[in-house]
């Protein structure tokens, strides 16, 4: 997906894609990416040319062609690195399935309604609590240990999640990635 910035409204939903200091000034160049389980609104993004910010209520970053781009809520990074591009999911963010899975759940499970079908927001309260606490998850556990650490489970609690089990996780994502998939076939369609 291609926007013209001029056309796109920069990511703003109490959280400014410039407002934590990165450089996100959009030029002709710049595309936007959608960071998707759903839309994944709240986190924040630093792209390899140097675009930061956090994505909007439609999971929406800017980046550069060429660029990889780093998601993380506060000091907690989600994944890897990856090749920014139209659509990034959490499959994208680790060759591991274990830590893709782990990485569902977790984004899931702190999402703020507790409600998958309007996709997920991560709260400033949670990036706050995550800050704070100074997280430290290790994403490559079982799914059994990582639902069960006890770090998590306290950061659920208190961020006023709902622990989301690994089957419902991975069926929630599965709905909106055929969504996504049907939906971006739509959107060509009605270009032709």
């Amino acid at each position: 997906m291609t926007t013209h910035p001029t056309a796109l409204t920069p990511p703003n939903n109490g959280n400014d894609s410039s407002s934590n200091g990165g450089s996100s000034t959009p030029n002709a160049n710049t595309k936007t990416g959608v960071f998707t389980d759903g839309k994944i609104a709240g986190v924040n993004y630093k792209t390899t040319s140097g675009l930061s910010g956090t994505t909007n209520n439609n999971g929406e970053f800017f980046f550069n062609e060429g660029d990889s781009v780093t998601f993380s809520i506060a000091n907690v990074q989600i994944g890897e690195s990856t090749k920014a591009k139209a659509h990034v999911t959490p499959l994208d963010l680790s060759q591991d399935q274990t830590v893709r899975n782990n990485l569902i759940v977790f984004l899931q499970s702190l999402d703020a309604n507790a409600n998958h079908d309007d996709g997920i927001q991560i709260s400033a309260a949670t990036t706050s609590l995550i800050q704070a606490s100074n997280l430290k998850l290790n994403f490559s556990k079982s799914a059994a240990d990582f639902a069960a650490d006890a770090d998590f489970k306290n950061l659920v609690s208190q961020s006023g999640g709902n622990m989301v089990g690994l089957t419902q996780a991975l069926s929630n994502f599965q709905t909106t990635f055929y969504e996504d998939i049907q939906g971006a076939w739509l959107f060509k369609n009605a270009d032709s």
